[in-house]
């Protein structure tokens, strides 16, 4: 039974609809039938043009236009993407970009050119009072550099000084060489006294401890071991000519630089075999410590306290009980046997002929034109760069912390660095959430692969960084850099370079070594550091083609954040034994290793369908093994960003570009496969691109490819 209160409220409730809607007549009803339909309509009407109809907001921002503008000048929109991505999206690139003498370039190498010209730009500029003294002697020393005529003023004069302090260079004395003076070992400690290149047999250098990390040691090891040297008949008929062309030029007589020269390039090339052969019985660069006294008994031909005390020299004092890295104990068994059996006129004509071939760039411009012409004829895909180029590299690689610290200082800022650091969380933050979909890894090692993404850690330059760079950079403030003596600069910033690496050997090993790089600002490779488990990104990366703080995001997650999910899938995967892929990866499990492999093939034969030449698959297992990691790196920067735009909203578009947010990201993914070849054969980065993007449905969606297109492959490869 209701309450009082009850019946009361309902008799309330009642009067309203009876006065509301029930005393109303028929018309005014419809009225407000009509206008109640009218109001939804209206609403549903907003609502489907602001979700579906209203264009997008446009990015006016100075670097959305430039990003818009370099587009257009990459993609050709009148191409089907689902056709052959590839050329619909570098399809004007391939259209404008010309080749000179090389075979082939590539918008990374567009890039680094750009990135050069900045810091020419920066070392052109007036010196300023307040800039500080590195700068100004970076400064300095490329003017120096640039001052031609007084570099063919000085000709030949100091480097025959050079000659004279080694111990002369028998091809230009003749009969007046005097043999019972010439010992190799003194000549090396005089080339490290002057500053000068003296690895012509040994390397010495000071390296990381591999079983302690926190430490530096001293290894001994193969100069020739990263070359390898001519050694067909065509070419070492040519590299004879010109090894007998400069001789002349520095005054020999013909038939003696023709006779002797012969003899220096023949010592060259048994040099080279002898590497070649070492290096083949020895794959693993073993870790071979020995204490001083056993490296004198294995090889007692050489002094090697005395010889290596040289070469440490002013810069740290060797203990006799010093431990000593050989990588690689053939080598130096062979080359003390080479040394025991040749001429000392022949180890003397080797050595003033590759301190010499260490140098030529800084000499007058008649031997550089014969350097440059002997390169242009064995390589044809190197092409003669201006002057300004050549010099901005020798800065670059001689002060290389003065460099950097200007540069950072000019064009990187602390909003960039947090806005890098987000987007590697993010993709960390997916990684968890991808590995989760990857059926074929079992739950111990997806476990595991956790972990060790989880350990991994980020340097990404910080305020720390450029107060480490600055304090490098002060080091060169002593070093006397001459505006009018190019090869006497190069020199002394050679010696203080010898002197720093060397006063290593007593210090803590230390993590921000990477910041010494030359390739610090130009490079664009993000580096992994197995030491410390980290990665490394230099400041040229963080621009341009990969990233601008001031564009969508959409744009920054396809380029920059691909290559940071690449490497860090990198991560996952690495180890320091290299044997075969499956053994390669020996902390995962059998079955995982196996369903490995599995995908390496399956990705093969997609990649084979996109290419008509075969040339590329003669190494299908490691490509294939590098593609696997792109291949996932870009789909999980998708995933990121994806999920950055369920958090955020969808972002604003470029100016004159009628593309979608999620096109775009695959259009700026594209960008640094884009490679003008000289040849018509289709390219290795276009099967890449087509390879990896034909396996991934979400691109086939954003594009709307239908199922027969070819960029949308029926039998997809089951990695996620």
């Amino acid at each position: 039974m209701a309450s009082k209160n009850e019946e009361k409220d309902l008799k309330q409730r009642t009067s309203v609809y009876e006065k509301l809607w029930l005393m109303r007549s028929t018309l005014e009803k419809r009225l407000i039938f009509i206008a109640v339909i009218f109001v939804v309509l209206l609403i549903i009407t907003v609502l489907v043009y602001s979700v579906f109809l209203r264009k997008p907001e446009i990015c006016t921002s100075s670097a959305c236009l430039e990003t818009s503008m370099n587009l257009l000048n990459q993609i050709d929109v009148k191409l089907n993407p689902c056709h052959d991505f590839y050329k619909f999206s570098c399809g004007n690139f391939l259209k404008n970009t010309n080749l000179e003498r090389e075979r082939f370039r590539s918008a990374p190498d567009i890039m680094r050119e750009e990135i050069q010209s900045k810091i020419k730009n920066m070392l052109e500029h007036p010196v300023d009072a307040t800039q500080p003294r590195y700068l100004k002697l970076a400064k300095e020393f490329y003017r120096s550099c640039m001052n031609e005529s007084s570099i063919e003023a000085e000709g030949l004069k100091w480097m025959k000084q050079i000659f004279k302090r080694l111990g002369g260079w028998p091809t230009l004395e003749g009969d007046d060489w005097q043999e019972e003076d010439f010992d190799w070992k003194k000549a090396v400690h005089k080339l490290r006294q002057m500053g000068l290149n003296f690895e012509f047999f040994i390397r010495l250098s000071v390296e990381r401890d591999k079983k302690e990390p926190a430490k530096y040691i001293l290894q001994l090891s193969d100069p020739y071991k990263s070359h390898r040297q001519p050694i067909a008949q065509d070419i070492k008929r040519i590299y004879l000519r010109y090894m007998e062309n400069v001789a002349v030029h520095f005054g020999a007589n013909l038939v003696d630089a023709r006779i002797e020269q012969q003899d220096v390039l023949e010592f060259t090339l048994e040099l080279a075999r002898m590497s070649e052969e070492s290096r083949r019985s020895n794959m693993s660069d073993l870790y071979n410590p020995y204490v001083l006294s056993e490296l004198q008994f294995e090889f007692s031909s050489i002094n090697w306290f005395e010889y290596i005390s040289a070469i440490l020299s002013p810069s740290v004092k060797l203990n006799y009980d010093e431990q000593i890295l050989v990588p690689d104990p053939l080598y130096l068994r062979k080359l003390e046997n080479l040394l025991l059996n040749t001429s000392k006129r022949v180890l003397a004509n080797f050595m003033a002929w590759h301190t010499l071939q260490y140098y030529i760039l800084f000499l007058p411009s008649e031997l550089v034109n014969k350097a440059y012409e002997y390169m242009e004829t064995i390589n044809g895909n190197i092409s003669r760069k201006p002057r300004w180029e050549m010099c901005v590299n020798t800065v670059k690689e001689r002060m290389g912390p003065a460099v950097s610290s200007s540069f950072i200082e000019q064009y990187f800022d602390e909003e960039t660095r947090q806005d890098v650091s987000e987007m590697m969380h993010n993709i960390k933050a997916q990684y968890k959430n991808t590995l989760e979909s990857f059926e074929w890894i079992d739950e111990a090692t997806r476990r595991m692969t956790k972990e060790k993404l989880l350990d991994s850690a980020v340097d990404i330059v910080s305020y720390s960084d450029v107060n480490s760079l600055s304090q490098l950079a002060s080091s060169f403030n002593d070093v006397k850099i001459y505006h009018d003596n190019l090869l006497l600069s190069v020199v002394n910033l050679d010696q203080f370079a010898l002197d720093g690496i060397f006063r290593k050997l007593r210090r803590p090993a230390d993590r921000t070594n990477w910041l010494e790089d030359p390739d610090f600002v130009t490079g664009l490779d993000i580096v992994f550091s197995p030491d410390d488990d980290i990665l490394v990104f230099p400041i040229g990366i963080l621009g341009g083609l990969y990233y601008a703080k001031d564009r969508p995001k959409y744009s920054n997650y396809g380029a920059l954040g691909t290559t940071i999910a690449q490497k860090l899938w990198q991560i996952i995967t690495s180890t320091e034994y290299k044997g075969r892929i499956g053994e390669a990866k020996n902390w995962w499990s059998s079955s995982t290793l196996l369903n490995y492999e599995d995908r390496l093939k399956c990705l093969g034969n997609v990649f084979e369908g996109n290419i008509a030449s075969r040339d590329y698959m003669k190494n299908s297992s490691k490509a294939s093994e590098e593609d696997l990691s792109q291949l996932i790196g870009v789909k999980v920067s998708y995933d990121s960003y994806k999920r950055w735009v369920d958090k955020n909203g969808k972002e604003s578009q470029y100016p004159g570009i009628q593309f979608t947010p999620e096109q775009l990201f695959w259009i700026q993914f594209s960008g640094p496969f884009c490679t003008k070849y000289a040849s018509n054969l289709d390219s290795k980065q276009k099967m890449k691109l087509n390879g990896i993007l034909s396996n991934l449905q979400e691109f086939s969606d954003d594009f709307g490819c239908e199922s027969d297109d070819k960029m949308n492959v029926k039998e997809k490869c089951k990695i996620f």
